[in-house]
């Protein structure tokens, strides 16, 4: 890879190199609205298919000579598009602020010096270096991993941290299995890497799906459809009855000239002049209504459309669950409780605060009435990565020097005393984890004071203190949406990137059927089934937060993005 990039993993590229490279790739950033656009939103008023008719009665009106019908139908044009404007302009703003956020940095190797330069001006060949809590600047190859996981559900919809590694993957693994990959947009949750970058900007995992996200034409809305339907009919029907009253007058002797003013006259006053103006109020009356209920109306005919809808789509992580890890249960082994378990993993844990798997182990420790952070009697840590999946921490007091592990229960449990606790909790695990929940196992070992503080002599007849299990909670209204969807007559599918077994725990506790579960399913798939639905007649809402709902979100005939936590992308396609 280094030398595909022409580049060094050690001391990453020379100023110059990196100055040449920003001139011929452009700075590592995507295209961005820096303000609502004001003339494409007041445009957009006047281009509906009834306001145009009613601005044509208007200029026939001024020809014939029905001034003050002029006059009262360009008032009603411009009242329309004023109301319609201030709304949309208004929406716009709001999904800005929410995407507003300080400039990012990234921290590179160039010339064998470490240092911290802006996100934009990383170029492919950079050494990329990774921390706890840092937000990945750019795509990269590892070159150099130390315990990094990395959050990755805004990309894949993975709502548990992936763990890193520097061994190849095949080249056509979907992003979701580029376990020797880090992408742009992510987060580390814990650990540290070096990371060669292989591409910025649009050029970047989440800048060919906004790209795909752009390339996609939107819809019109049904109530658009009819409206434009509508106005075609009476523009036939005003021609047919300006030609026939016309006609007629003239066969009676009337003037041609007479005749035809006449015609075009009773043509325009046939036209329901205040309809337009009325379907928007009623819109902009729903758009407030949504409001007040947190929901930001871009386009005031998507409350009509929302409404229409025959089939949601929704996404898992962030939508349909709340994106943030909690302990839910735990299976103490026999002669340890609760309390030993959540001590125990508190104390094998590296204390930061950006790894969601810890901070729900800190939360739940807490509110158990412990200190829910491990103390500063460490004298020795083994950090947790990919292949040992497992982290170990020796405590020392004056009394005893003991070792905590924490781990996948698979390894943690082969490395403990042989007993029948052995088998319960295997068992236990194995349950836990056919429910789509993220299981650890906990245990300890007591060490005499002089010995060595090595991997194999630390892990090895470990003492089981007990399992605990964590999942993502489903947000508090999802079960209530999904019974008032299937109420309504709407059918709910479930399309997400998460591993399968997860997405099919989540989708029975709503009672989704699995024939509607899409797992594992990249953001083209998803584009693909909402086009397919759409191509079946189906009105088709997509709710996300991600970048990879971003496509859907765009091609949908609503889409319904998650404005506090949902990724910028997201909200600007919906």
């Amino acid at each position: 890879m280094a030398a595909e990039l022409q580049t060094s993993p050690l001391l990453g590229l020379s100023a110059d190199e990196a100055a040449a490279r920003l001139q011929a790739y452009g700075p590592n950033r995507l295209e961005q609205a820096r303000r609502p656009a004001y003339a494409r939103i007041a445009l957009r008023q006047f281009r509906d298919p009834l306001v145009v008719l009613l601005a044509a009665a208007a200029v026939v009106s001024l020809v014939v000579g029905e001034g003050l019908e002029a006059v009262v139908v360009a008032i009603i044009v411009v009242l329309n598009a004023i109301l319609g404007f201030v709304q949309e302009a208004g929406a716009e703003r709001a999904v800005l602020a929410l995407g507003q956020s300080v400039a990012r940095t990234a921290t590179v190797v160039r010339e064998g010096n470490e240092s911290e330069i802006p996100a934009a001006e990383v170029v492919p060949g950079d050494l990329l270096i990774v921390h706890d809590g840092d937000r990945v600047a750019a795509d990269a190859r590892l070159v150099e991993v130390s315990g990094l996981e990395v959050d990755e559900s805004m990309l894949t919809g993975e709502s548990v941290p992936v763990a890193k590694h520097v061994e190849p993957v095949p080249v056509d693994a979907p992003p979701a299995e580029r376990e020797s990959m880090i992408f742009g947009g992510t987060g580390a949750t814990r650990g540290r890497a070096a990371a060669l970058v292989t591409a910025t900007g649009a050029g970047s995992e989440v800048g060919r799906l906004t790209g795909l996200m752009q390339s996609i034409r939107r819809l019109p809305t049904p109530l658009q459809l009819r409206l434009g339907a509508l106005a075609r009919v009476m523009a036939i029907a005003g021609g047919v009855l300006t030609i026939v009253l016309g006609g007629m007058l003239w066969v009676q002797g009337a003037p041609a000239q007479e005749a035809f003013l006449v015609g075009v006259a009773v043509a325009v006053a046939a036209v329901p002049e205040g309809l337009a103006a009325t379907v928007t109020i009623a819109l902009a009356l729903g758009a407030r209504a949504m409001a007040t209920r947190g929901a930001i109306v871009r386009r005031i005919s998507a409350v009509e459309t929302a409404g229409q809808a025959t089939v949601i789509c929704a996404d898992k992580t962030g939508t349909l669950t709340e994106n943030r890890l909690r302990v839910v249960a735990t299976s103490p082994a026999p002669g340890w409780t609760t309390r030993d378990v959540l001590e125990a993993a508190v104390v094998a844990s590296s204390g930061g605060i950006s790894d969601p798997v810890e901070a729900a182990i800190a939360e739940e420790a807490v509110a158990h009435g412990l200190e829910g952070r491990r103390s500063d009697r460490a004298v020795h840590e083994i950090p947790f990565d990919a292949l040992r999946k497992r982290m170990t921490v020796v405590m020392s007091t004056s009394s005893e020097t003991v070792a905590f592990v924490k781990g996948a229960p698979e390894l943690v449990i082969e490395r403990s005393l042989a007993d029948s606790t052995r088998a319960r909790l295997q068992a236990t695990a194995q349950a836990w984890a056919e429910e789509g929940l993220r299981v650890l196992a906990v245990a300890r070992r007591d060490l005499p004071s002089d010995a060595p503080l090595d991997e194999d002599e630390i892990e090895r007849e470990l003492v089981l203190v007990g399992l605990l299990a964590l999942h993502d909670p489903l947000r508090a209204t999802a079960a209530e949406a999904v019974e008032a969807a299937r109420a309504a007559g709407v059918r709910l599918k479930m399309l997400t990137g998460d591993h399968p077994v997860t997405a099919h725990a989540i989708a029975s506790s709503l009672g989704i059927e699995e024939q509607d579960v899409f797992a594992r399913i990249t953001p083209a798939d998803k584009l693909r089934i909402v086009e397919e639905l759409q191509k079946g007649g189906d009105v088709v809402a997509v709710t996300g937060d991600g970048v990879n709902d971003a496509p859907a979100l765009r091609r949908a005939d609503v889409g319904i993005a998650m404005g506090r936590s949902g990724a910028e992308a997201a909200r600007e396609a919906s």
